[in-house]
């Protein structure tokens, strides 16, 4: 069972029923079977790695966190920094999940490791 949750500025949700709380905002989640993938807010990514999808088991335990997308964004000082995720979706009721850059990147991402695939421009 795959569903996608839509939470703006909340730093709690509730996947499986257990509220679990994070210190940056949430943007979304999907929920697969037994574990939740959570789309941080890349607005508070103080470090900016470009990292902002992470996989947790059902219980809040950290299971992966998503590679940098390859872009850039380049910030107000003039430092380049890797480009954001700002959504994830479902390709279909059993298609992949996919992460979304704000320059149109999607790529599948793969449930196990976090690793991606299939790379295509959309926009």
């Amino acid at each position: 069972m795959k569903r996608t949750e839509y939470r703006f500025g909340v730093n709690d949700i509730q996947p499986f029923g257990k509220t679990v709380t994070f210190e940056r905002p949430v943007l979304g989640t999907v929920v697969v079977e037994d574990r939740f993938l959570v789309l941080f807010d890349y607005m508070h990514d103080r470090e900016g790695r470009g990292r902002n999808i992470k996989a947790y088991d059902r219980h809040g335990k950290l299971l992966w966190e998503i590679e940098p997308s390859g872009g850039f964004d380049t910030m107000k000082n003039g430092t380049r920094v890797p480009e954001p995720y700002v959504a994830l979706s479902i390709g279909g009721d059993d298609g992949p999940i996919r992460a979304h850059t704000f320059n149109g990147d999607v790529f599948d991402v793969d449930l196990d490791t976090g690793e991606r695939s299939n790379f295509r421009w959309l926009k």
